[in-house]
């Protein structure tokens, strides 16, 4: 389901601890997470799947590749028991936008390997991984 607008409050403990353990720099902020979201939803720009209990979350949001044009519907954030579950809503979603491309990152820490095995088998390619530098 897409989480409704005013319940994202309830998925922030959610939310740090997917900061906390995919090593994010900086500090989780609270409030502006919750506006950024909140503004995503206003525009049409993102959203936010999640099972009925909140406790499996998908952040989404949705684009145009810069080089070619083609709408794209990219994830944010996925955590919790069961989240690759919302693969299919989340591409479902993307799919009424008119998207032609989906990113899903390749989180190493999730089950002690990664969702690589799981991406695949939805027919997803790793196609680059992603470096940070925190200044």
């Amino acid at each position: 389901m897409i989480l409704p607008v005013e319940r994202i409050n309830e998925i922030l403990p959610l939310c740090r601890e997917f900061f906390l353990l995919a090593n994010e720099p900086g500090e989780f902020n609270d409030n502006f997470f919750v506006e950024y979201w909140k503004s995503c939803y206003r525009t049409g720009k993102g959203v936010i799947f999640a099972n009925e209990k909140a406790t499996a979350i998908l952040g989404a949001v949705c684009g145009f590749e810069m080089c070619t044009g083609e709408k794209f519907f990219a994830e944010c954030f996925m955590y919790g028991p069961g989240a690759t579950r919302l693969i299919k809503e989340f591409e479902h979603a993307g799919g009424q936008w008119g998207a032609k491309v989906f990113f899903l990152h390749n989180i190493e820490f999730m089950r002690g390997g990664t969702v690589e095995k799981i991406y695949h088998k939805k027919g997803y390619t790793l196609k680059f991984n992603r470096f940070i530098k925190a200044v």
